[in-house]
């Protein structure tokens, strides 16, 4: 037994020895203060005011940067910018850059993050490219990037569409919603959520039946964008307080008013999480509805 201990015990010192000669003891058993700092990860998001936007309206970019960590974290910027945005059009083609902007007078030095802190960056763009012109209509891919001096970085990235100017003099004229519904004791298949248009009058009305969000909201509001035959309704709920740890389901209803004859693909997303929610792929609006034909009198010239 004594010999299986003193053998434990000379290989234990002999690993010690290939470890410091090595170099290595010092990072495996005491890491120094600049490698806990590189371990460090901060959390990122970049958002829009909009998902889409006509043509020509600034686009409200907003980068949130987030300390998840229970220590703080000291961003340093004394050793360059360390903060980049980047637009792209569909193509990966780079069209504007923040660093390349004349007005752009950041000033950064050092910014401290407490655990659980967040830091916004507000940085608009006025939908032009490097050489100050207008960008074409389409799908642009923002990224913004954080690289302080210190290397505890992060990045994200988002998309935003550009529609043509005058796509439409379509409009929502009103929305609203159910209050919470109770549980029927249906199966899922008729919990399900469905979409529906209805074309009466001139106006388009339109149902989203089993939609689902916080139980405690004030309302849940509908926007819309439109071009190229596509009709985007955006939904957001405005939560009453914080909200509760609930969801329920909800009929929204919403009605659309000026849409010129044609036939449309509208679809339907949740505006705060940009969730595809589903669609109904094919709404006719025809050229004259019937009830708006003229009472000819035959008997007359």
């Amino acid at each position: 037994m004594k010999r299986h201990i003193l053998a434990v015990v000379i290989i234990i010192v002999m690993l010690a020895g290939v470890l410091a000669g090595s170099g290595n003891l010092h990072a495996v058993f005491f890491p120094s203060a600049s490698r806990i700092l590189g371990i460090a990860r901060l959390h990122s998001a970049v958002t829009t005011d909009q998902s889409v936007y006509p043509h020509g309206q600034p686009v409200e970019i907003t980068f949130e940067v987030t300390n998840p960590g229970n220590r703080p974290v000291t961003l340093d910027f004394t050793g360059g910018r360390g903060f980049e945005v980047v637009i792209r059009n569909s193509s990966g083609i780079r069209v504007w850059r923040l660093s390349s902007d004349p007005d752009d007078l950041r000033d950064l030095t050092t910014i401290e993050l407490g655990p659980n802190e967040t830091q916004k960056f507000q940085i608009p763009w006025d939908q032009k490219d490097y050489h100050g012109l207008p960008v074409p209509p389409g799908i642009y891919w923002i990224r913004a990037v954080l690289i302080p001096a210190n290397n505890v970085g992060c990045a994200s990235s988002t998309q935003v569409r550009i529609m043509p100017a005058g796509a439409s003099d379509a409009s929502i004229r009103d929305y609203q919603n159910s209050g919470c519904k109770e549980d029927s004791g249906r199966g899922a298949e008729e919990e399900r959520e469905e979409f529906a248009a209805d074309y009466r009058d001139r106006l388009l009305y339109l149902v989203h039946r089993n939609a689902v969000y916080n139980c405690c909201l004030e309302e849940i509001t509908v926007t819309l964008n439109m071009a190229d035959g596509i009709i985007w309704i955006f939904e957001e709920e405005k939560l009453d307080g914080d909200g509760c740890r609930c969801l329920c389901r909800y009929d929204i209803t919403a009605t659309i008013a000026g849409l010129s004859p044609g036939a449309y693909t509208i679809r339907f997303y949740n505006r705060k999480t940009g969730r595809f929610l589903g669609e109904i792929p094919a709404v006719v609006i025809p050229w004259m509805s019937p009830l708006s034909l003229p009472a000819f009198d035959l008997m007359s010239e």
